[in-house]
């Protein structure tokens, strides 16, 4: 718990996905308990949450992390893992259930957000080549789209363009073994250990003392810096009110036309893209806000006119 207390006293952002409203209720004790296959299965009941059960809960936990921690933006999302055994009809009664949930929820004072991975794979891509062999998880096909959407929606280009270089290191470096060949476990350890004698050997002669390398090095610090500032000054203070996201649709209805369909644009099926676009475009706003604000206050002069 106190491990749990510091890491999300330092987060800017918490994200809460909703698997199934399908609970398992231990008859014993009348708690509502998570799996357990120690105990017979005729110990439990199987129910469905209602609407009002769920917000109900989660009201309560928002109120706390407002309380705990103000700066903590809440983000729902709704997993579109198909919950199977509760049979096709049984699991979108579940879906729908959380969805109505998460509406009401939306409500909240804290003005919690939403993340739209479960439409993501239902609508944009609504294939089932989109889903693993057991058809009931995405494919990391599937995987890789819903996190280019949500780097879209919550990174800037270039923290992306940082994250996709940390993402190969860390292949690299969590990489498992897995495979039956022999030989390829071989060469992977072999070059493992080849670069951790070439780093000590660049110690020893002192290339990290290198001014190009300290330069790198130095451009990285500040980039992780001027990131830092953009999350905690910038990103941090975005809202999204509801009711502006409407008006925004209203005043760039245009936009979200289909060229190829004379149906107007409804807002109910738009609603994640034109929350996205908002969000943007407050994100943009903001930005140019910061920078006017950090011009004035500092003794830098920009003669923009004389740029060709």
């Amino acid at each position: 718990m106190e491990a749990a207390n510091k890491f999300i006293s330092r987060a800017s952002f918490v994200f809460i996905t909703f698997g199934t409203a399908r609970v398992y209720r231990w008859k014993q004790s009348g708690e509502i308990v998570s799996n357990c296959h120690k105990i017979p299965a005729e110990s439990f009941t199987h129910e469905l949450l209602t609407v009002d059960d769920i917000v109900i809960l989660w009201e309560n936990q928002l109120d706390s992390l407002k309380t705990l921690y103000p700066q903590l933006k809440v983000v729902f999302t709704i997993s579109p893992v198909r919950h199977w055994k509760d049979g096709a009809h049984g699991n979108q009664v579940s879906k729908s259930v959380l969805f109505l949930a998460v509406e009401k929820l939306l409500e909240h004072p804290s003005r919690p957000g939403y993340f739209p991975a479960y439409e993501l794979v239902m609508d944009d891509l609504r294939d089932y080549r989109y889903y693993d062999d057991d058809m009931l998880h995405p494919s990391s096909s599937a995987t890789n789209y819903i996190w280019e959407k949500y780097s879209e929606c919550y990174l800037d280009e270039k923290t992306r363009g940082f994250w996709n270089e940390v993402a190969k290191i860390t292949k690299a470096y969590n990489h498992r073994l897995t495979s039956e060949s022999g030989q390829k476990k071989k060469e992977f350890a072999k070059a493992y250990i080849a670069d951790q004698l070439f780093y000590r050997q660049g110690i020893k002669l002192a290339y990290d003392q290198d001014s190009e390398i300290r330069k790198k090095a130095e451009r990285l610090r500040k980039q992780l810096i001027i990131n830092k500032v953009k999350e905690k000054e910038i990103e941090a203070n975005i809202k999204v009110d509801p009711d502006d996201v409407r008006n925004f649709f209203k005043a760039h209805k245009e936009q979200y036309k289909d060229p190829n369909n004379r149906k107007e644009p409804v807002f109910n099926e738009l609603k994640s893209r034109v929350e996205a676009d908002y969000v943007q475009q407050k994100r943009e706003k903001a930005y140019q806000m910061h920078i006017n604000q950090a011009l004035s206050n500092s003794e830098v002069q920009l003669f923009l006119d004389r740029i060709d």
